[in-house]
């Protein structure tokens, strides 16, 4: 009975090697572009979130308050706030909506008390805070994020004509 001897070859484990290293770096490759696409969107995330979150707020407050004479605009020490007028009872209430210290903020206070900026609660980190009266009934809302990213809307009033705007 022949014995066979099993040789190898150099050109056998070259090959081997050379193959493992190729699914070894493809691997790799997949995990850093994998990893660079995910940083990507969560960063566009992050974006969308804060832009669509602030304009999002506002718009919802100003139907919250859509009543006659309920929505305005107003400047109060030299900061432009979209403000909604409410009553219970005998006492008045003002809802303030502005930016001070780089922050969307909302200041809710009785009329008696007056505006104090540095006590509303921040919402959002932002850079600035427009809003304007388009037309009678129809504000212009433009937020600029803390990364410098502008979102605007239109937003109407369903109730009467507000009277101070």
């Amino acid at each position: 009975m022949k014995q066979r001897r099993q040789t190898t070859h150099a050109i056998d484990f070259l090959f081997t090697i050379t193959l493992l290293a190729f699914f070894a770096i493809s691997a790799l490759l997949a995990v850093v572009i994998g990893a660079r696409v995910y940083e990507r969107i969560t960063e566009n995330m992050s974006i969308n979130y804060d832009s669509r979150t602030s304009i999002a707020y506002v718009t919802e407050k100003i139907r919250q308050h859509d009543t006659a004479g309920a929505v305005s605009i107003e400047t109060m020490d030299d900061i432009v706030c979209l403000t909604f007028s409410q009553k219970d009872g005998t006492e008045s209430y003002t809802t303030y909506i502005y930016a001070y210290n780089g922050a969307l903020m909302e200041l809710f206070s009785n009329d008696a008390a007056g505006f104090m900026p540095e006590s509303g609660q921040e919402i959002l980190k932002i850079r600035d805070f427009n809003v304007s009266l388009a037309m009678p009934g129809l504000y212009r809302i433009q937020i600029t994020d803390s990364r410098g990213q502008v979102a605007q809307i239109y937003v109407s009033t369903r109730s009467e004509e507000d009277a101070r705007s």
